[in-house]
């Protein structure tokens, strides 16, 4: 089969008398061209050859396609960007409430373990020192004594509760004369030492340490401390706080009633325990207290929590709190071991050699 021409000689007939046969050889000759090539990538997407002409293999025409994206996938692009942005938004705030409320819980209970243990270093100690009979003591004072609404001040031989306040208890116990000045077994709850007599035979050394709640200027809840009647140096608060954000503290008191050294009967009052009478083994009110369960009602220092805190208090009454602090209790109960026990003298009066 013969090629045929693009054009023939006779389709030019009616066309303007402008257009030359060196025009029509220009025309034919690009014609004639292969496709527009280019090295770039990007160029050989741009440029793409046309349709074959049948009979020309080698004829072709260049045309520009047009390459993007479209409206939708852009709006497909932003909309799976978005979703992106919030997960991982919401994952960020997501680990750093985690992170605050596991920092702050940690916090509260080191605070509640130094705490408890304090109280009950002490606690076990109370009354250390009645080494004489029933009747007679070289102790004088009171070993373990609390109050509901906390001691008059200043404190007096009697230790006169309040009307009003914030509970509290005082320990006392014996201690030896400090030898060195770094023996800190015999200084009081803030490691200062109690005034000695510097006269020989002279009454024992006694420690006593007052636990009690208070709230300071600018403090949106009380914390827990400890004064002592130690000798305090020039400058320095003789009341030192152990745990901040207490809100409450509660006892609960175990009392030997029948003389067989274990608690009989159990009183969350301190003005329960305070009109005991005298018991035939002729101890006061409050040396019948065999055991002490102590209870700490704390909350965090910020707010952590997203959803209201239902917990139960010191006084066993379920609460629900919603100002997103995170609350927490901390109970531990503790024998009075100078209470719980005879002394040396009982011991060999009720077992004669």
């Amino acid at each position: 089969m013969s090629r045929q021409p693009i054009f023939h000689a006779r389709q030019l007939v009616g066309m303007p008398a402008i257009i030359t046969n060196a025009a029509i050889a220009a025309m034919i000759q690009l014609m004639m061209e292969p496709p527009i090539k280019s090295t770039s990538p990007a160029n050989q997407r741009l440029f793409r050859p046309t349709t074959r002409l049948s009979g020309h293999s080698n004829l072709g025409l260049a045309y520009r396609q047009e390459t993007g994206f479209s409206l939708i996938e852009l709006m497909v692009a932003l909309a799976l960007g978005l979703a992106l942005i919030v997960v991982v938004t919401s994952l960020f705030f997501s680990t750093q409430l985690s992170a605050r409320l596991n920092f702050d819980n940690g916090n509260m209970q080191e605070d509640g373990y130094v705490a408890m243990t304090t109280i009950g270093r002490n606690l076990m100690q109370a009354g250390y020192g009645n080494m004489l009979t029933t009747t007679t003591t070289d102790f004088g004072g009171v070993g373990f004594k609390a109050c509901q609404k906390g001691f008059k001040m200043p404190l007096t031989t009697d230790l006169t509760c309040k009307a009003h306040g914030l509970p509290e208890f005082l320990v006392s116990y014996v201690v030896d004369r400090p030898k060195d000045a770094k023996d800190y077994n015999n200084a009081d709850c803030n490691n200062f030492f109690p005034l000695a007599e510097k006269v020989e035979g002279s009454k024992p050394l006694i420690v006593t340490n007052r636990f009690f709640l208070q709230r300071n200027f600018g403090e949106d809840s009380p914390s827990l401390y400890c004064q002592g009647n130690g000798e305090v140096p020039a400058g320095e608060d003789g009341a030192q706080p152990i745990m901040g954000n207490v809100i409450d503290m509660g006892f609960t008191f175990g009392v030997d009633t029948k003389g067989q050294y274990a608690p009989t009967t159990f009183y969350t009052n301190t003005d329960q325990v305070q009109a005991l009478p005298v018991s035939a083994g002729n101890k006061t009110n409050w040396d019948q207290v065999i055991s002490v369960k102590v209870c700490l009602e704390a909350h965090s220092t910020n707010l952590i929590t997203t959803r209201d805190q239902t917990f139960t208090d010191c006084h066993n009454v379920r609460k629900t709190v919603n100002d997103k602090r995170l609350y927490r209790t901390f109970t531990r109960t503790f024998a009075l071991r100078n209470h719980a026990q005879p002394t040396l003298m009982e011991a060999k009066n009720e077992n004669p050699q």
